[in-house]
């Protein structure tokens, strides 16, 4: 129902609410029935997007949970939001990857340092091989639980491997981490 102006053949104009049968064309009367749905389905597009976009309640992790884990971490987009529990440390660059707990946080001494790294107006030592040493023994990623001194944490340290090393030779994955962890 809409209000329409009717004329009748007195010439007097009234305001009535009748049914637009021919005053508006079909297209008009489409347009005018279809404006509300459109702009309600385009709402809650707009809203879901909104809410898995920024993983709001946690909603884009529990999706992300539904899903088997090999399409997952195929998809690796627990780079971004949390997924049972876990993310997800990556780097295609330098080879790395791993899980770390969800509630840990970046450490903050990483980018400080990475900020020094910086070329600055002094060059430092003239030596090429001391620089390259120098940034091998820095972790290039690491992560701990927030307001704490460090003790805890996961980082990644890369360094080069002597020529003729053999990963094997050190065993299982489990014997190769308690060798590493009884040495260090």
């Amino acid at each position: 129902w809409t209000t329409v102006r009717r004329r009748r053949s007195t010439n007097t104009c009234r305001w009535k609410a009748v049914r637009c049968d021919g005053d508006r064309s079909d297209a008009d009367t489409w347009a005018q029935a279809q404006a509300p749905r459109r702009r309600i389905l385009s709402g809650a597009f707009v809203a879901t997007a909104v809410a898995l976009g920024g993983n709001l309640g946690g909603c884009t992790s529990w999706t992300l949970e539904q899903l088997p884990a090999s399409w997952t971490d195929a998809a690796k987009l627990d780079r971004v939001y949390p997924v049972r529990g876990k993310k997800r440390c990556y780097d295609a660059a330098r080879g790395y990857e791993f899980l770390y707990p969800m509630d840990w946080l970046a450490d903050r001494t990483l980018y400080v340092m990475a900020a020094d790294r910086v070329p600055k107006l002094d060059p430092g030592p003239l030596d090429a091989a001391a620089r390259k040493n120098k940034r091998q023994r820095e972790p290039v990623a690491g992560f701990g639980p927030p307001g704490t001194d460090g003790e805890v944490n996961v980082s990644v340290v890369m360094a080069s491997v002597p020529p003729g090393f053999q990963w094997n030779a050190m065993g299982a994955p489990e014997q190769a981490a308690h060798a590493l962890l009884d040495k260090s």
